[in-house]
């Protein structure tokens, strides 16, 4: 893992910037839980600077939630993040490609600008720094082999009705790299 340590931010006695040399964080997620066909994750990066927070989708045509009737079915739990969203109907539920938020003025991150014209600079920079940075950390995502994130074994609950590759401890064979590529 490349990083920089959190305490001095964690420590601090007051909010606001705390460090003037750290002028973001980048942060990354594969998956949460075992909530889709074939245990596949739902992959975002993200750059987060004092005012902003810019979020690229990488697998935009998948449910964040989850399969949609899984949820339905009142399978997974309720949380303040997931009540907004399990309102809408299922095809409302699905995230663009690129979100942007401006955490000043909106905390709770309900407006996304990343389509508004005001902001297309301010989203621009956030996504050529966090695909600079990940380009240069040997993210897989964004050197074409990402897939074989779907791949790495699961310790926790496994849910076989959700279908697909579901054996726990196991690595999924349908997205391992082949040894010629």
């Amino acid at each position: 893992m490349i990083g920089r340590s959190l305490m001095k931010v964690l420590a601090a006695k007051h909010n606001g910037p705390i460090d003037p040399a750290r002028q973001c964080v980048v942060l990354g997620q594969e998956r949460g839980s075992h909530v889709r066909y074939d245990n596949l994750g739902y992959p975002m990066r993200a750059i987060r600077t004092h005012r902003y927070l810019y979020i690229m989708n990488l697998k935009p045509d998948r449910w964040p939630l989850g399969d949609p009737a899984y949820v339905l079915r009142g399978r997974m739990k309720s949380s303040d993040t997931k009540v907004p969203l399990e309102a809408l109907p299922p095809d409302a539920r699905k995230r663009p490609t690129e979100q942007l938020f401006d955490v000043s003025r909106d905390p709770a991150c309900l407006q996304n600008l990343a389509q508004d014209a005001a902001f297309k600079e301010v989203r621009d920079d956030l996504r050529d720094r966090l695909t600079e940075t990940l380009t240069r950390q040997g993210d897989p995502r964004l050197h074409r082999y990402g897939d074989i994130w779907e791949s790495y074994p699961r310790f926790g609950v496994m849910r076989p009705e959700l279908g697909g590759f579901a054996e726990r401890g196991k690595y999924n064979p349908k997205y391992q790299l082949r040894p010629d590529e």
